[in-house]
């Protein structure tokens, strides 16, 4: 016991060195011990453990030596060119047919499933390796099919078993080389390490057949066994092909019996006798037969004789072995000895048991069978699909196939198996399948019950091997595709490179995804919680759909009352079968989000450029940038698009996702271009605006040059300007040539000016030389204008002078009018002939101004100041007499609270002062110095109403002060808005002016002294 608990530590530690390729437990040998242990009996785990340690303990090539099996023999030799002619006499058969041809599975105590279920381990979502040893090249080289290479050396390596292919009947194994590890002290000096510890790395993967291929969970020396009988039936098979080949290849001798025509006729005659065959049938193929049967008979005539040859000489022939043939016994009677029995019992019984008895019964299982055959052959889901889908699709196609699965089950398969029973068995009549029963007992005492019961139980079964069938081949489809990622761990990193990924289904990938990138941050078009809910949900309702499956006793028994609907019975929900797969799906899907989640974390470096705003960041922008800092940027721009266009793939699989990332590429691509253009475009905006700037002046140069001049004025302020325009040509070019080395930066980044820009740019280039030849026409043009002007001048003159003779005869008129009642008229008439005066001054002016410009002799207009200084006299007296009626109407009649006494005394003293000078300047025209000495007499008299007026209209006067003057003057009179000047003077206060006069100097005193008072008041608050 204490040896086998250090051989226990010892393969303990071995094996825990190898968990991290191998699984723990992969080695478990297979007993057959019942788990409970009784009483007296060995336990299973001391067993196993024990079964474990005896095959460790067995040196498996030392045995195959000991057997004399060379592990050459196990693989067939391939025929070169020097072996082509023949054999050599130490090895004249050579094993050439493959080994696994003749494997016994017999052998095997586990099936393919079993072995490499050894590789799941409890708490790993993977599958691990099986630890095995197998028969491979020692060079890690693959056999070639060139008859001329060198045969390869084979070996037995240890291995990790990691899959097995049904259509090859082969595992692939993975060759594991075996380093030894040493404590590493200088790196990890607190760290012990045990010398010696193998460390199990993998290497080339190979397709074995099993015969190759030892577990090490299996007992050696039945392996042993099993190659032994291999190599004996493949011995024995060889040298029948070989005795074979060897008749086939003998001559025909003439001299040897042949087949007698009679015997030929009796066989067809034979043949012709059986049921079913008739000559026509066979008169295609008879004169074959009839070659094949003489070939036949050919063939054993010479095996007879080449066995006689080989059994006479057997030392010429020790490499053929004939076929050993059992001794025949010629029975004493054509018939074989059957012990007595009572058969007609017997059959009683039987046809009492069985329904097996009448043809119609048979028909109904027959074709019930075939039906059930149908639904087990159908799906639940569809697992044929090669396109990728977005999962909502996926569930929608497979919702369908649920539905209509469930329609046909419901529907079609029940019709047809109601619509078979009953019309095969209408027919019986009452009995034993009386379909129109009616009692319940005599019913469930029949073979119809019986025969029922056999129909629904198959009809279950066919549901259960839909469901369960169904169930595994979407399992594993979903296992397939995720077949990479189920070792993911849960922090996984993607790494750097986003085209290529590690992670590939066995098949095809099953859903499409779209990354997207938003202000949420990074995520996919579908959350990947939802694919883990929604495939189990889909698992759930597969099952579901073949739970409303009716019984077939309501349908078929119509005359017996069935009170409930009774369904058929299926798969449950919660079978442990079933929650296997489903937690199988469920961790597989879990699994194979995990990349999926590190792939997309990638790209949250890009988050940043995809939610820029191109608007945001030109206003945060640099508008004084130079060409040159410009091009630096949009070369960056552009490096940046194109590293992101190389690195990012339009779609990538990770496991059975195919993501589309060519949403995602396509934009951030986009925006690295539209950042780039939008710089380009705000500098092509600034060089837009700095070459408008600049044409603006050129435009209003070309419109002034344009502009037709109206007069010799502006057509010599035209040519004044016209001599600035090359200082500003010459400052114009200057401008334009610091622009336009600019927008050799659009050719250099290949960008595309429009049509409006390119006209720009080209249109300043053209401005200086437009000008020019602008300059040129209009310097022409102004030639012809100076001529037109010159004559137009010159009539004006003459028109002019026409007009003057006209106002000359009008001033003379002036001296006629001497009537002061029709002032008004002649005062009119004064003020338009001295506005055509002055009119007639400033044309004048304007004239000689225009002789001057155009080169011609200024004319002499005196005569027209000597008719503004005549007319100035009339002016005077006419209008000063018109203003004195209208000012003496409005002083009578208005009321005395409008009239303003200073006023009114300023225009009595101005109209006297200017009629005075009239009656002295008209000594030579009585009539007009009479009138005005008229108007002066009327002057003089209105002037002594000016003290009344002033005392009256005296601003300090209050009521008492007006009460004190009616009192006085023994007038009564009030400063009513009716009171007028009129009414004064006939009241007759023009007669009590000293009382007036007393009045308001009193009115004029006491306001003085209540200013002088509120002074007072106010200085000494203030002190």
């Amino acid at each position: 016991m204490e040896d086998e608990e250090k051989n226990h530590h010892k393969s303990h530690t071995s094996q825990s060195s190898q968990t991290s390729y191998f699984c723990q437990g992969g080695d478990t040998p297979k007993v057959q011990i019942p788990y409970e242990t009784r009483p007296g009996e060995i336990p299973r785990k001391l067993a196993i453990e024990r079964y474990r340690r005896e095959y460790l303990k067995v040196d498996f090539e030392q045995l195959l030596a000991g057997k004399r099996i060379a592990s050459d023999l196990l693989m067939p030799k391939h025929l070169n060119n020097s072996d082509e002619h023949g054999t050599t006499p130490d090895d004249p058969v050579s094993a050439y047919l493959p080994l696994e041809m003749f494997d016994n599975e017999e052998y095997d105590c586990r099936t393919p499933e079993d072995w490499l279920a050894l590789g799941n381990a409890e708490g790993s979502p993977g599958q691990k390796p099986v630890p095995a040893k197998a028969l491979l090249p020692a060079d890690d080289e693959t056999p070639s099919d060139d008859p001329q290479s060198p045969p390869l050396r084979y070996s037995w390596h240890v291995v990790g078993v990691l899959d097995y292919s049904k259509e090859k009947c082969q595992y692939l194994v993975q060759k594991v080389h075996q380093n030894t590890r040493q404590a590493d002290e200088s790196k990890n000096p607190n760290k012990k390490h045990r010398k010696g510890i193998s460390l199990l790395v993998a290497g080339s993967k190979y397709w074995v057949p099993r015969i190759r291929l030892l577990f090490r969970a299996e007992d050696p020396l039945v392996f042993v066994e099993r190659i032994q009988f291999a190599l004996r039936y493949r011995e024995h098979t060889e040298a029948l092909i070989f005795y074979h080949l060897s008749v086939e290849c003998m001559p025909i001798w003439p001299g040897a019996p042949s087949l007698s025509a009679d015997s030929l006729e009796h066989m067809k005659r034979l043949v012709l006798s059986a049921p079913g065959l008739r000559l026509k049938n066979l008169e295609n193929c008879i004169e074959d037969l009839e070659k094949e049967i003489k070939l036949e008979y050919d063939h054993t005539m010479n095996s007879m004789i080449f066995e006689k040859v080989v059994m006479s000489h057997p030392e010429e022939f020790p490499h053929i072995t004939l076929p050993q043939r059992d001794s025949e016994c010629v029975p004493q009677t054509g018939c074989v000895p059957v012990p007595h029995f009572d058969y007609k019992k017997r059959r009683d019984a039987f046809v009492f048991t069985s329904m097996l008895t009448k043809p119609e019964v048979i028909c109904v299982l027959s074709k019930m069978w075939s039906e059930c055959n149908k639904v087990v052959t159908m799906t639940l889901f569809n697992v044929t699909s090669v396109t990728p889908l977005q999962l909502d699709e996926f569930v929608d196609i497979q919702s369908k196939i649920h539905t209509k699965t469930n329609s046909l089950l419901r529907t079609t398969w029940t019709d047809t198996l109601r619509n078979n029973i009953s019309s095969k068995l209408a027919t019986t009549g009452k009995g034993a399948y009386n379909i129109n029963e009616s009692h319940w007992e005599i019913y469930k005492m029949s073979k119809l019950y019986k025969l029922m019961t056999v129909v629904r139980l198959n009809q279950q079964d066919s549901l259960r091997h839909l469901v369960l069938d169904s169930l595994a081949s979407l399992t594993q489809l979903l296992l397939d595709a995720c077949h990479s990622v189920l070792t993911c761990p849960q922090d996984l990193v993607w790494g750097s490179d986003l085209l290529t990924s590690p992670y590939k289904p066995k098949k095809n990938p099953l859903f499409l995804l779209d990354l997207v990138l938003d202000q949420t941050g990074v995520h996919y078009s579908t959350s990947l919680g939802m694919f883990e809910t929604s495939i189990v949900t889909l698992f759930d309702k597969g099952i579901q759909a073949t739970y409303s499956v009716p019984q077939l006793d309501k349908f078929v028994m119509k005359n017996l009352f069935i009170g409930d609907d009774p369904l058929l019975e299926s798969v449950k929900l919660w079978e442990p079968e079933v929650t296997e797969l489903r937690e199988k799906v469920r961790n597989a899907l879990i699994q194979a989000a995990i990349p999926l989640r590190a792939y997309a974390a990638e790209y949250e470096k890009h988050l940043e450029l995809h939610n820029l705003d191109v608007e945001t960041l030109l206003k945060s922008h640099n508008f004084e940038q130079t060409s040159q800092e410009l091009k630096k940027e949009v070369e960056q721009h552009f490096k940046e698009k194109e590293r992101i266009e190389l690195s990012l793939p339009s779609s990538i699989v990770i496991g059975p996702f195919v993501v589309h990332v060519e949403g995602v590429r396509l934009s951030l691509s986009q925006k690295r271009k539209a950042l780039a253009n939008a710089l380009l475009d705000r500098f092509v905006l600034k060089l837009r605006n700095q070459i408008d700037n600049a044409c603006e002046e050129c435009h209003i140069i070309s419109r002034k040059l344009h502009e037709k001049p109206n007069s010799i004025e502006e057509l010599t302020e035209m040519r004044e300007w016209m001599k600035q325009i090359p200082e500003l040509l010459k400052s114009f070019k200057e401008h334009i040539d610091k622009i336009l080395p600019d927008y050799e930066l659009f050719e250099e980044l290949r960008y595309c000016l429009t049509n409006e820009e390119f006209n720009k740019k080209w249109t300043a280039i053209g401005w200086p030389q437009r000008i020019i030849n602008q300059i040129e026409t209009a310097t022409l043009r102004h030639v012809e204008d100076e001529e037109n002007f010159c004559k137009i001048h010159l009539a004006d003159q003459n028109n002019l002078e026409e007009q003057l003779d006209s106002l000359q005869m009008y001033v003379a008129g002036l001296a006629s009018h001497s009537d002061t009642d029709r002032a008004h008229e002649t005062a009119n008439k004064v003020r338009h002939i001295s506005e055509k005066l002055i009119k007639c001054q400033t044309t004048a002016q304007k004239y000689n101004t225009r002789s001057h410009l155009l080169g011609l002799p200024v004319r002499n207009y005196d005569r027209l100041e000597k008719l503004m200084k005549d007319l100035q006299l009339f002016k005077d007296l006419w209008i000063t007499t018109s203003d004195w009626l209208q000012w003496t109407e409005s002083w009578f009649k208005d009321p005395l609270s409008s009239i303003d006494p200073q006023q009114l005394e300023c225009s009595v003293t101005d109209a006297l002062e200017s009629i005075h000078r009239c009656i002295e300047q008209f000594k030579d025209i009585p009539d007009c110095q009479m009138a005005a000495a008229v108007i002066h007499s009327k002057i003089e008299d209105f002037r002594s109403y000016i003290p009344l007026i002033q005392s009256l209209r005296n601003p300090v006067m209050r009521s008492h002060h007006w009460k004190m003057l009616s009192e006085r003057i023994q007038i009564k009179v009030h400063p009513k808005s009716s009171l007028t000047l009129s009414c004064c003077l006939e009241l007759g206060l023009q007669n009590h002016m000293d009382d007036i006069v007393h009045v308001a100097d009193v009115a004029a005193k006491e306001y003085s002294s209540e200013q002088m008072k509120s002074r007072a008041f106010a200085a000494e608050r203030r002190g």
